[in-house]
């Protein structure tokens, strides 16, 4: 797609305040579910999990939005270099093909409990699965503590721009718990 069909993400960034470092934001109802150390992240209502492993969730929404959080020791000295690793592995973990990626603006200073920066990439691309090729677009969330050496990603993938823009409420929410 055009350059402009990614950019109505970055109002998933931009309005993002973590200005709690004591107080989750998250407005889920969902039981918190500890990723890494302190990190966790609370599932928004109606969301469910699909797949839990150590340091990582895979949860899913009925229109098929799937948001998979993991976090753990940083593996790059910096966050770019951090989403850079994390993304791509992201993308061959998935066997996306036909990937196009945006950044969705610059890196972000957030004061929350566990991370102090964030940065988005926004992407559309294409899964096998065991009916043929899902087409779909998303946004690769990395967050970062460099005082810690602590990442932690949030991805929300979805069928269509529709489905996206539903869930964008409940990603930030779940976004924010992971602060």
């Amino acid at each position: 797609p055009p350059r402009s069909t990614l950019f109505p993400y970055t109002t998933l960034f931009r309005s993002l305040s973590l200005v709690s470092s004591q107080t989750s934001l998250a407005t889920g109802t969902g039981t918190a579910i500890t990723l890494y150390r302190s990190v966790s992240v609370t599932p928004a209502s109606g969301w469910t999990v699909s797949s839990q492993d150590q340091g990582a969730v895979t949860l899913v929404n009925s229109k098929n939005v799937v948001v998979s959080a993991i976090a753990g020791a940083a593996d790059q000295p910096d966050i770019n270099q951090e989403a850079t690793s994390g993304i791509s592995s992201f993308f061959k973990g998935a066997a996306m093909t036909n990937v196009q990626q945006e950044p969705v603006g610059a890196v972000q200073t957030i004061q929350g409990k566990n991370f102090q920066q964030l940065y988005g990439i926004a992407y559309t691309g294409n899964i096998q699965n065991n009916q043929g090729t899902v087409a779909g677009e998303g946004v690769f969330a990395t967050l970062y503590n460099s005082s810690t050496q602590t990442a932690g990603f949030l991805d929300v993938f979805a069928p269509s721009d529709a489905a996206l823009q539903a869930a964008l409420p409940d990603v930030k929410s779940m976004l924010q718990s992971m602060e």
